[in-house]
């Protein structure tokens, strides 16, 4: 019996030092750096064209990071406008000011589908924030309106590359993100803060379609 379990055990370490170094032998798969950047929010931002909300993909920029099939991507964007007008010769002005940010952290799963066409399926972590404030001088007080809105979500997403030549390729996508989300508003006075609304606070939950309406140019680095 213990003859037995000293060729079973041999044959085991056997086995684990041959696996081992099969697995030295076999070359590992490098990294895979791509770099995708939203034309058609760059050519909103250059032509000063608003392309419809439910439409529009916020975010500029995407960075992924791969080995063999698997991989995570990091997305990023945001919004920024301020205005003002006021009338010559009078005290009385308003500007206004909005900002938003866009954030998306996921994993993917890509695979060639044939004649340079690459399919991506994942998952991704979402987060929104934006501000408003409104300022009107009056000439006797200041009025300060106030809106901002936090949002966290996450859903499936899909996408599709066409890979032109093995550094450049033109990519679109599509997600489904359910999103849980916050909405704060106040007025405040500046010279007279008795008239101060209370601040309101809205919940929501809702389904957020990000549509492949966006061109992404997609640049891969390395091997």
């Amino acid at each position: 019996m213990k003859q037995v379990l000293i060729l079973l055990l041999l044959c085991i370490g056997s086995y684990n030092i041959n696996a081992q170094e099969e697995e030295e032998k076999r070359p590992k798969k490098p990294f895979r750096h791509e770099l995708g950047i939203n034309s058609n929010a760059l050519f909103d931002r250059l032509a000063r064209f608003q392309q419809d909300s439910s439409a529009r993909n916020p975010y500029l920029m995407t960075y992924r990071v791969s080995r063999g099939h698997w991989g995570i991507g990091l997305s990023g964007g945001g919004t920024y406008q301020k205005n003002r007008a006021a009338q010559k010769g009078f005290a009385d002005s308003e500007s206004d000011i909005k900002w938003s940010t866009d954030l998306r952290l996921g994993v993917h799963y890509r695979n060639e589908l044939g004649r340079g066409f690459w399919g991506l399926f994942g998952f991704d972590a979402v987060a929104q924030r934006s501000r408003e404030e409104q300022l009107i001088d009056s000439g006797f007080d200041v009025v300060q309106r106030l809106s901002q809105s936090e949002s966290i979500g996450g859903g499936p997403t899909i996408g599709l590359q066409w890979w032109m030549t093995k550094r450049l390729a033109l990519g679109t996508e599509a997600g489904f993100y359910w999103v849980y989300g916050t909405n704060e508003t106040a007025r405040i006075f500046k010279n007279f803060p008795e008239l101060d609304d209370s601040i309101n606070q809205d919940e929501t939950t809702n389904l957020k379609t990000l549509l492949p309406a966006s061109i992404f140019l997609v640049f891969k680095f390395g091997k």
